[in-house]
C-alpha cells in the first residue's frame, strides 16, 4: 500500500523483447509439468483490472512525489551535515523514499543526540535503515539450516568458501547506518509539514538542546521478550509483558514502540512476516542489552 503504484498484491514486468517475455512466463507460473524451476506469482484479473486503472494516475503521482521530494531537499540545503541524496546525470527520479545522509562528525553533532531531536518531534524518520549491510547479519554470517551444518554456504553441498566479514562492502557499511529516510509518497502539502520538523529537529542537534537517543525500560524488555520468544505480535508481547508485572500497554502502544525499535542500533527489531517482529543483534561482541544502554 505504501508504493508509488499499489494494486494489493501482485506485479507487472514490461519488455519488447519476446524471447525474454517468454522466459519471464515461464517462471511466473508453474502450471502442471513446468519446463523450468517456476512459481505461482499470476496476478488475479481483479487486480489487473486495478493496476490498469492506476497506469493512467502515475504520471500525476509522479509529479507530486518529485514535487515533494524537493520540498525535503530544500529543507536540509544550507545543513553543511546532512548530505543530499542527488540523482545521476539525465536521471529520472520516481520517489519512494525521501533520504540523506548524516555526516555529522562534520560540525560535531552526536548522531544520538539527532536522532532523539527526531524522536522528539514524531515518528517522521526513521535512521540507519537495516543499520547493517544483510551479510553482517546472524542469519547469514552464521547459517544453521539442515542439522547446523553450515549450509547452504559452506557445507557438502556447495564446494566454494563463503566468509563474509565487515569490510566486504564498506561504502554500504558506511552509508546505511548514516541514512535518515522518510515516505516520499506524499502530498507537497505534508512534505512541508515534514520539512518544518526536520528544520526544528537539525537546530535542537545543532543547539545540543537534547539528551542522546538511548534504549527505554520499555524498549529493553520488549527486546529481550522477543529476543527469548522469536518473532512476536505487539499484542502478545504487551500481554508477555502484563503477566511479568512490567505494565499494561494496548496494542497500538506496542506497536508504536516496537517501530521504534526498527532503527536502532546494536539491538534491533525488523519485520518478521504478517505483525510479527524480529530481535537482532548486531553488535560484534554480543554485550548485553543492559551494558548497551
Amino acid at each position: 500500500m505504501g508504493k508509488q503504484l499499489s494494486t494489493g498484491e501482485g506485479g507487472m514486468a514490461v519488455t519488447d523483447d519476446d524471447h525474454l517475455a517468454a522466459e519471464i512466463n515461464k517462471r511466473i507460473i508453474f502450471g502442471e509439468s513446468p519446463e523450468v524451476l517456476s512459481s505461482n506469482h499470476r496476478m488475479t484479473e481483479f487486480q489487473a483490472a486495478v493496476g490498469v486503472a492506476q497506469l493512467r494516475k502515475v504520471p500525476g503521482y509522479l509529479r507530486t512525489y518529485r514535487r515533494a521530494r524537493e520540498v525535503l531537499d530544500e529543507a536540509i540545503a544550507d545543513c553543511p551535515w546532512l548530505e543530499l541524496r542527488r540523482p545521476l546525470p539525465r536521471s529520472l527520479v520516481s520517489p519512494y523514499i525521501w533520504s540523506c545522509i548524516f555526516r555529522g562528525e562534520r560540525a560535531g553533532i552526536d548522531y544520538g543526540i539527532f536522532q532523539a531531536a527526531l524522536r522528539q518531534l514524531g515518528e517522521e524518520f526513521g535512521t540507519g535503515f537495516t543499520q547493517r549491510p544483510a551479510y553482517m547479519y546472524r542469519i547469514f554470517r552464521n547459517p544453521n539450516a539442515y542439522d547446523n551444518k553450515g549450509c547452504p554456504y559452506n557445507c557438502h553441498l556447495y564446494r566454494r568458501k563463503v566468509d563474509w566479514k565487515p569490510g566486504l562492502c564498506p561504502r554500504a557499511e558506511d552509508v546505511l547506518p548514516r541514512l535518515v529516510c522518510t515516505s516520499n509518497v506524499i502530498t507537497v502539502a505534508e512534505a512541508r509539514r515534514k520539512a518544518k520538523l526536520l528544520k526544528r529537529a537539525i537546530e535542537l542537534a545543532e543547539a545540543g538542546a537534547v539528551e542522546p537517543l538511548r534504549y527505554s525500560q520499555v524498549g529493553k524488555h520488549v527486546l529481550a521478550v522477543v529476543k527469548d520468544y522469536g518473532p512476536l505480535e505487539p499484542l502478545e508481547v504487551a500481554r508477555i509483558l502484563e503477566k511479568r508485572g512490567i505494565g499494561h500497554f494496548t496494542e497500538h502502544q506496542m506497536l508504536s514502540t516496537m517501530e521504534a525499535l526498527r532503527d536502532r542500533f546494536p539491538f534491533k527489531l525488523s519485520h518478521g512476516g504478517p505483525r510479527k517482529f524480529a530481535y537482532h543483534d548486531l553488535s560484534e561482541t554480543g554485550e548485553s542489552l543492559s551494558r548497551s544502554a
